[in-house]
């Protein structure tokens, strides 16, 4: 290896490294934004938090339906187990916007 081969390899690692770290940061920071379930209908397709409370889930085979209720409600679908004593807590929900309602990423009970 020569030293201009020696330079390049430095430079790419440097470039790797600093190219994961912004990715890192941008995952650790990145907030979807928190509307109010009224206002779900200017938001179709977009990412969003949503906060409320759970009023009733309905788990089926591989998925559960959760009710979410503010002022009004939405329905949210999520294929993933989830935790049946959520119903009556304040929680925040993220997902995805999608006709009339939420497909869940997650919830997390505050």
């Amino acid at each position: 290896m020569d030293l201009k081969d020696k330079v390049l390899l430095k430079i790419s690692i440097i470039t790797a490294v600093i190219g994961l770290f912004s990715l890192f940061l941008i995952m650790f920071f990145y907030q979807p934004e928190s509307i109010m379930i009224k206002d779900s209908n200017n938001h179709q397709g977009e990412k969003v938090a949503i906060n409320g409370f759970v009023k009733s889930i309905y788990v089926y085979n591989k998925s559960s339906i959760v009710i979410i209720e503010q002022s009004s409600s939405i329905q949210g679908l999520m294929f993933d187990k989830i935790d049946m004593n959520l119903v009556n807590r304040s929680v925040t929900v993220y997902g995805k916007i999608q006709d009339e309602k939420i497909i869940i990423d997650k919830i997390i009970q505050k």
